[in-house]
């Protein structure tokens, strides 16, 4: 189906066009999918969104929304320039569209209510009722205030919420009252296994708050628990479990198995559930698979399939040796499995049919018809790279008088065609001194935030810390621990994709 309506076409002109048409392509490769709302199409509609504000036009609704709703607050400029960006597609790829301009728009409508009505937000006076008395109890207000502009929703399951309950649940441990029921489960439970003690304190940290904010809340804390209760069912009655008795009765032979055991074993402690495409479980298959591999039997249904397909593009060998690793493992977490071998699999054939018929995919070829024309892009590109001085006349016909391959191979130069009234050639210098200096007003296209967060392997969201959770069952590893609850709590999708999942779990590598 055709991205693009009738109405809706239009030829790119803006400075940088040609860039975010790279990026475009990629993201096709990377996370294009049946939905309307993938990060390939959410980068068109961005691109020509763009195309709309360099010519002028405000009429978008998120524009004109922004453009109609006052802020005073303290940095609303750099606020409404960011919301701006997300519309237009230069940011990270995590905000691009109208998803990422609404999350900014909604929080700067919140910074202002901060400022100006503080006491209509029924959540900020709990928190200006409540009486803190414990050490560091300002920084903790101080961080329930963001989490109010940055998390706040409907919900009082929100991180806002759960910061307000941990600051009141750390009050009354100061106090010295242990009665909540969190704590007396905690305290009424026998552990011996070695570690428990900071086990225990982990579990009091995300009580109190004093966690990351993924672990913040009810659901942090219990996960916690839960998981030092298979530690000490583990230490205490092995052969119980049934999928450690599993492993344990299945012979490995392969080199390296010893190590695939001992992860398959902290995976059974972090992630086993009662479903069998828990992590703990595609870790098993992964290393039954691997054992299949290495006594030489490849009659497995994905690796059959993967042999069983032609690729001729650059690079097409490192990518099948990567899909037979997602298939026995050898990977990260969140690539392991059958799931992980159909999305690089995907992705190979994606590049094999870029690589033959381009012109046989839909959505390719309407990215194409919004590129100019071929006089049309020469000019383009001069304008995002800037005009290149020209040389003189005189140069040039040196040139030609002294180049024996130019003099055989470019017709003859006359005199005439080569000397030029003064005026005109003043007129072109001052035309493209204009050109570069209007050119130079106009902020460049950033990097392609995809080929950046995988160069520097980066939070999507922070840019600054390793991403440390991933989005089942999409798979993607894209965000760290400080920014995950954020998506989690308000989209219940993968900021990369925007495919729905149904839990974001922590990746050990």
């Amino acid at each position: 189906m055709s991205l693009l309506a009738p109405e809706d076409e239009m030829t790119l002109s803006y400075p940088g066009w040609a860039l975010d048409k790279e990026e475009a392509e990629k993201l096709f490769i990377e996370y294009s999918s049946t939905s309307a709302s993938d990060c390939f199409n959410r980068k068109i509609i961005a691109m020509k969104n763009k195309e709309r504000l360099y010519q002028g036009d405000r009429s978008h609704p998120d524009i004109v929304a922004l453009d109609s709703t006052v802020f005073t607050y303290n940095g609303w400029e750099q606020d409404k320039e960011e919301c701006e960006q997300r519309h237009t597609g230069d940011c990270i790829l995590l905000h691009m569209g109208t998803y990422g301009f609404q999350d900014l728009f909604a929080k700067m409508k919140r910074k202002q209510k901060l400022h100006c009505d503080r006491r209509s937000v029924e959540g900020l006076r709990e928190l200006d009722a409540g009486h803190f008395t414990y050490p560091g109890w300002e920084a903790d207000r101080q961080q329930a205030e963001k989490f109010y502009i940055d998390y706040s929703t409907d919900s009082r399951d929100d991180c806002f919420y759960h910061k307000l309950r941990a600051m009141q649940h750390k009050q009354k441990l100061h106090e010295g009252d242990r009665s909540h029921p969190e704590i007396m489960a905690l305290d009424a439970t026998l552990f011996t296994y070695k570690g428990w003690e900071a086990d225990k304190e982990e579990a009091i940290r995300r009580h109190t708050g004093d966690c990351m904010t993924f672990n913040l809340g009810h659901s942090g804390f219990e996960s916690h628990f839960q998981k030092m209760k298979k530690k000490q069912k583990m230490h205490v009655d092995r052969a119980s479990l049934p999928g450690l008795q599993e492993l344990d009765n299945t012979v490995f032979t392969f080199p390296g198995w010893e190590v695939d055991r001992a992860v398959c074993e902290k995976y059974f402690v972090e992630y086993s559930t009662s479903s069998t495409a828990d992590c703990f479980h595609r870790k098993f298959v992964a290393m039954k698979n691997k054992q299949r591999l290495y006594m030489g039997d490849r009659s497995h249904p994905d690796i059959r399939a993967l042999d069983g397909t032609a690729f001729s593009y650059d690079g097409w060998e490192d990518d099948k040796k990567e899909a037979e690793k997602r298939l026995t493992g050898d990977c990260i977490l969140l690539h392991m499995g059958s799931l992980g071998f159909n999305d690089i699999f995907s992705k190979m054939k994606k590049k094999q049919a870029l690589h033959v018929d381009r012109s046989s995919i839909q959505c390719l070829r309407d990215l194409d018809n919004l590129v100019p024309s071929a006089s049309s892009a020469s000019l383009a590109q001069q304008g995002q790279e800037g005009q290149e001085e020209q040389q003189p006349a005189e140069e040039v016909q040196q040139t030609e008088a002294t180049s024996p391959v130019v003099a055989s191979s470019v017709p003859a130069v006359t005199t005439a065609s080569i000397s030029q009234p003064v005026e005109q050639a003043e007129a072109t210098k001052e035309a493209t001194a204009a050109t570069t200096a209007t050119n130079s007003a106009i902020p460049e296209p950033q990097e392609c935030s995809i080929a950046k967060a995988t160069r520097e392997n980066k939070c999507v969201v922070c840019l600054e810390n390793q991403p440390s959770h991933a989005y089942i069952p999409c798979g993607h590893l894209c965000v760290c621990g400080d920014c995950v609850a954020r998506y989690d709590s308000t989209g219940d999708c993968c900021p990369l994709c925007r495919e729905r999942s149904y839990c974001v779990t922590k990746i050990y590598c």
